[in-house]
């Protein structure tokens, strides 16, 4: 059900201005056990989800749209902090070592005195097929919104991601684990947030042709297996038996999400 997926990095282009994550520093967004909105809370406003229309007007909604045929897909979408400490590279629950811009998700400063170094901004978006099941979306357990991510959340208010600037290279499973590990080599992000603002569209070769870093647009990599369970075809349950949990009080079982088909008919690409 996976087209493909991309992850940006956003950052002022005035050298000095964004601080590169430090070594084994992490952080997560979004929160799994969420089923309702709060419009108000910028953590949520960091989840979206677009309904696509590549001949038409797609539309951004904060859920999985419901009751909406989107002809071209869905596109998932996560914000993450961009404040920082200045001294954790982590905290118990992931997230109070870092803080939201001051005027949302994807705009303003670091003007919190608490939280004053500013970080790039992470934008991972991911594309569903989601536009391939509509036949089956009469059998689904809930036609007018036929998805369900398979920590059991079918509301898309409980999207969330992990960042870790790690040990390992990035992880060519990530979306469907919406997991993001980096390694960067020693002091190459901070060259590229320094130096890298030759154009404003992010094209990576500005970086490549001033020697701060290689690119090769041919490797492959992948994810093996961890445990062994059947994820593709018709499945009885949920990866992990995980129950399909409509409010915060049916949230059991929490684990990592995968995007699966309501009506158990999955297949992942």
């Amino acid at each position: 059900m996976l087209a493909h997926s991309s992850v940006d990095y956003l950052f002022n282009n005035m050298p000095g201005a964004t601080t590169a994550f430090p070594d084994e520093f992490r952080m997560i967004s979004g929160d799994l056990t969420l089923r309702t909105l709060d419009a108000s809370s910028f953590a949520q406003q960091a989840v979206t989800f677009l309904c696509l229309d590549f001949n038409g007007k797609s539309v951004r909604y904060n859920e999985l749209p419901v009751g909406k045929h989107c002809p071209s897909g869905i596109r998932s979408q996560i914000n993450f902090p961009s404040c920082w400490n200045g001294k954790d590279v982590d905290s118990l629950d992931h997230k109070s070592h870092v803080a939201w811009l001051s005027t949302g998700p994807d705009n303003g400063t670091c003007t919190d005195v608490n939280f004053p170094v500013t970080l790039p901004r992470i934008f991972m978006e991911v594309y569903w097929v989601s536009q391939d099941f509509e036949a089956q979306r009469k059998h689904a357990m809930t036609p007018s919104q036929p998805f369900v991510f398979a920590h059991g959340d079918p509301t898309g208010y409980g999207y969330h991601a992990d960042f870790f600037n790690g040990q390992v290279l990035y992880n060519c499973g990530t979306l469907l684990m919406t997991t993001l590990m980096i390694r960067w080599d020693s002091g190459v992000l901070q060259r590229a947030l320094d130096g890298c603002n030759c154009n404003p569209y992010g094209d990576s070769t500005c970086c490549v042709n001033q020697g701060i870093f290689g690119l090769n647009t041919s490797a492959t990599c992948y994810i093996t297996n961890t445990i062994d369970e059947q994820t593709l075809g018709t499945l009885d349950v949920l990866p992990g038996n995980n129950p399909v949990q409509g409010s915060i009080s049916e949230c059991l079982r929490l684990i990592t999400p995968f995007i699966l088909f309501s009506s158990v008919l999955s297949e992942l690409s």
